[in-house]
């Protein structure tokens, strides 16, 4: 009579274990469709994915006292624009940085309520258009930006005329590091649109 008592708790704690597995993998699972995410046109600024997902969703982990405890791998402050953008991404490439392919890969965060397709997708539409600080709705092209005069407005004063310049070849990542980072007074150039910095970009690189 005991070991079939015994049997009969052992086989409850079995299924109870495995129904607890199974729970948290359904509740702690989301397949991502690639082409989805690929098609949003809203960009988002900053401030709303941080108000919206980073806050509700990553700062748990990701915050100040995180990055400065040695005792984690935490680098990555989501509430600072500079911290994520320096160490999460590359404007311009989703697919090349790890603020969207850690989530695509791994679902984030690791417990609790994950990043939805829809907002992984914001995520995606914001470092597709340089990561900017501000945002701007999808839908129609607006007039194409004049690179070579972005260039002459306001770089030409450090750096010569754009037929004389030596910044020929610079890239986004480049020129916007160096406005975050204040390089030769750079960071007066804070207001420059991530699309401004891309027509500047383009025009260089011709």
């Amino acid at each position: 009579m005991r070991n079939q008592w015994i049997k009969i708790l052992v086989g409850t704690l079995i299924l109870s274990t495995a129904l607890i597995y199974q729970n948290c993998g359904s509740e702690h699972s989301i397949d991502y469709n690639i082409d989805i995410l690929r098609s949003e046109t809203k960009v988002p600024s900053f401030a709303e994915l941080n108000t919206n997902i980073f806050q509700q969703k990553c700062n748990s982990c990701h915050n100040l006292e995180s990055v400065a405890n040695p005792d984690n791998n935490i680098t990555t402050d989501f509430s600072n624009y500079q911290s994520v953008y320096t160490t999460s991404l590359t404007p311009g490439n989703p697919e090349g940085s790890p603020l969207f392919t850690f989530v695509y890969d791994n679902l984030m965060p690791a417990s609790g309520e994950l990043v939805t397709e829809e907002e992984l997708a914001l995520i995606y539409a914001w470092i597709a258009a340089g990561a900017p600080l501000e945002g701007r709705d999808g839908g129609g092209d607006g007039e194409p930006l004049d690179g070579v005069q972005l260039y002459q407005t306001y770089c030409a004063e450090c750096h010569f005329s754009f037929e004389s310049t030596d910044r020929k070849g610079r890239t986004f990542s480049q020129i916007q590091n160096a406005i975050l980072s204040n390089q030769g007074n750079m960071g007066n150039l804070s207001f420059l649109t991530s699309e401004e910095i891309q027509a500047i970009v383009e025009a260089l690189s011709n």
